[in-house]
């Protein structure tokens, strides 16, 4: 199932506000849940460079953390202004920027 742009972008937007990176223009997320780095992934498809940033060995164990960057897009806002338009949508009753954010926290 392919979503229209209109609301991939939507996705897009609630990842920005919640610990979404990059400095070089490109979006870039780091975790060690594979559930929250294929759910970014899955909006932010295309050239992904994605390399492993650290391992973890626990006494139960082992936790993988992963840094993606997404080379196929660009940011399109900063966190401050990412995070005002996803209070305007959720206050409009769209919220798909709202849920995107809360799925990461």
């Amino acid at each position: 199932m392919k979503l229209p742009r209109e609301k991939l972008e939507l996705f897009q937007l609630g990842w920005e506000v919640h610990e979404e990176e990059g400095g070089d223009g490109h979006p870039a997320y780091t975790t060690a849940d594979p559930s929250l780095f294929l759910a970014w992934a899955a909006v932010r498809f295309g050239e992904l460079h994605v390399a492993v940033t650290r391992a973890l060995l626990l006494e139960d164990g082992v936790a993988v953390e992963v840094k993606a960057t997404a080379r196929s897009w660009k940011k399109r806002w900063t966190k401050k202004k990412a995070e005002k338009l996803v209070e305007k949508y959720r206050k409009r009753g769209i919220l798909e920027p709202f849920l995107a954010k809360l799925l990461g926290e």
